[in-house]
């Protein structure tokens, strides 16, 4: 069962065309400064190909990129921040992440899953893990902790986060 992903890389973001979704990479079509990319993997290999998306969102975030970090959510998405609001919609969770990106104290974020369950189907994933967000308080660097889990959905562009809650260590 491959099946292959269609995306157009762009300068500022990754903008996905259906396909289908993978592992090799190899390119379709060069257009300057887009690149069309086709992207093939095993539906069977779910569990990596989500711990591969969130490092490519850990990514994101080290980067302060807000677009590539929400690009993996499907628009509905609502995330419950540790101690914080329920944000609902992808563009809230865009502006969010441009608020934090702008203070300068902020160091970012790094998540990772400690488990990844896929449904039979490959239709629904549920990740658990623990996270980490840094800020430079002077000279010391100060850290929040604590779990989170996160509810995947597949889609037409391949895998795509519905929920995520994140709660703090006590």
């Amino acid at each position: 069962m491959f099946q292959t992903l269609r995306a157009v890389a762009r300068v500022d973001r990754i903008v996905f065309q259906y396909a289908n979704v993978g592992r090799k990479m190899r390119p379709v079509q060069d257009q300057g400064a887009s690149c069309r990319l086709a992207l093939t993997f095993d539906m069977n290999n779910s569990s990596a190909e989500i711990r591969a998306l969130r490092a490519q969102s850990n990514l994101a975030i080290a980067a302060r990129d807000a677009w590539r970090v929400v690009s993996l959510m499907e628009s509905d998405v609502i995330v419950r921040v540790a101690g914080g609001p329920a944000l609902r919609g992808v563009e809230a969770s865009r502006l969010a992440f441009v608020d934090q990106f702008a203070e300068r104290s902020f160091r970012g974020y790094e998540r990772v899953a400690d488990t990844v369950d896929v449904d039979a189907a490959a239709l629904t994933a549920t990740e658990r893990g623990h996270w980490v967000g840094r800020w430079q308080a002077g000279t010391r660097l100060q850290e929040q902790r604590g779990s989170y889990v996160a509810v995947w959905t597949r889609t037409a562009l391949g895998w795509r986060i519905r929920s995520e809650t994140f709660v703090g260590a006590s």
